[in-house]
C-alpha cells in the first residue's frame, strides 16, 4: 500500500515538472514560446504579438502551472473574442487547476 502511495505521488510529481519544464505550446494553431522570468512584477502574462508566455520563475511549481492555465484562457479569450472579464478568466483557471489536479490529468 505504501508503495502505490509513494508511485502516486511522484506521477503527479512527474506531471508537474514536465508542466513546469514546457517552453512551447501550441494553442488555436499558433505555437506560444513559453519563458520563465525572475523578478516579474505579475505572476504571468501574454505577449499575443510576439506569441510569447512569461511566467514568474520565483512561484512554486503548482503555482506556475496555475499562471499557465489562466494565460491559455487569456490566449482563447483573445483568439475567440470572448470578451471574458478579468475576474471570469481568474474564476476559470482556478476551477481549471484543481479540476486537473483532483483528477491527476
Amino acid at each position: 500500500m505504501k508503495t502505490n502511495n509513494l508511485l502516486n505521488k511522484l506521477s503527479k510529481l512527474s506531471k508537474l515538472n514536465k508542466l513546469n519544464k514546457l517552453r512551447k505550446i501550441k494553442i488555436g494553431g499558433l505555437v506560444y514560446k513559453i519563458e520563465y522570468i525572475s523578478g516579474l512584477a505579475d505572476f504571468g502574462s501574454t505577449h499575443f504579438d510576439k506569441q510569447i508566455i512569461l511566467i514568474n520563475k520565483d512561484l512554486t511549481d503548482e503555482k506556475k502551472v496555475s499562471v499557465l492555465y489562466h494565460e491559455m484562457i487569456e490566449i482563447w479569450n483573445e483568439m475567440g473574442d470572448f470578451n471574458l472579464n478579468h475576474q471570469t478568466i481568474q474564476t476559470m483557471e482556478s476551477y481549471m487547476f484543481q479540476t486537473f489536479k483532483e483528477n491527476e490529468i
